[in-house]
């Protein structure tokens, strides 16, 4: 099984290096820091790592003050997602995508000129997926932007919200799917 990202957070290079090199096989994308301060700017700035190895004896801020400190880093990370994905720009709070607009001050939906009604985990997936039209977003990438950092659920649950979505979506438009499936990688919204 392959992991997405781990975080080494390790002062000394040969040890980081050697993790990293059998680490490798299992994670897609392994990242080196070597300062406490450092990481606390990384994780305030970047999503959450599915591992992070933290050495005790760090230069700047230890190991044990960076775990000490998590709510605080969590806070970051929350507040750069509420900007990354709740802040339209010039006031502009609609998406419009293929027959579909969304309000998202409103928090409502149009499907071909008719209203869509959506659980707040529907609106939710249907804004991740057309503000970033054929992007592919994982089951996890979902969870993490619907349902936030903290959700330790089945990631399936997922399926089910899009088997939902695609529904709902459909009874308005019944020839037209925009929401696509890459067995095995995730989800995307596109017109093709």
């Amino acid at each position: 099984m392959e992991y997405r990202h781990l975080l080494i957070v390790e002062d000394e290079e040969k040890i980081a290096t050697l993790i990293r090199d059998y680490a490798k096989p299992l994670f897609a994308d392994i990242t080196i820091i070597s300062n406490g301060n450092r990481c606390s700017e990384y994780l305030a700035a970047n999503p959450a790592p599915d591992l992070i190895l933290l050495d005790l004896m760090l230069p700047g801020k230890d190991g044990i003050e960076l775990c000490r400190s998590p709510r605080e880093v969590i806070a970051r990370i929350k507040a750069v997602l509420r900007r990354s994905f709740h802040e339209e720009g010039d006031g502009d709070a609609e998406i419009r995508f293929a027959h579909i607009i969304m309000n998202t001050e409103q928090h409502t939906v149009q499907a071909n000129g008719k209203p869509v009604l959506l659980t707040p985990n529907e609106f939710g997936i249907l804004k991740i997926l057309i503000s970033l039209p054929n992007k592919v977003f994982s089951r996890g990438e979902i969870l993490q932007k619907v349902l936030g950092y903290s959700y330790e659920g089945y990631d399936r649950t997922i399926d089910t919200h899009i088997k939902n979505l695609r529904r709902k979506l459909m009874q308005a438009v019944p020839e037209k799917d925009i929401i696509k499936t890459l067995y095995g990688v995730g989800y995307k919204a596109s017109e093709e």
